[in-house]
């Protein structure tokens, strides 16, 4: 699994979270950029990633969907507004 967050402290609970679940964190990210070159590097079964984080998450969404056809992208976000997941999910979240 590749985790793409920018907040630290969200950073460590969600992957202290995944890990005792029995989830292995391959690689972490803190933007946009790096989340593709991390999701590329790896080619993860899941890519964990934060809408809001620097560069865009949607960005990261669709690039990996379109690269990585096999890897699951779920969406992590706090954010309420219907319109971030439907456009998530037209990038290609699951």
């Amino acid at each position: 699994m590749v985790l793409v967050e920018d907040e630290e402290i969200s950073l460590i609970a969600v992957r202290r979270i995944l890990e005792q679940s029995g989830f292995s964190v391959r690689r972490e990210a803190r933007d946009a950029r790096r989340g593709i070159e991390a999701a590329l590097g790896e080619r993860p079964d899941i890519l964990l990633v934060d809408l809001g984080i620097p560069g865009g998450g949607i960005s990261v969404i669709r690039d990996v969907a379109r690269l990585l056809p096999d890897t699951a992208v779920v969406v992590l976000t706090a954010s309420d507004d219907h319109a971030d997941l439907l456009d998530a999910i037209r990038a290609g979240a699951e």
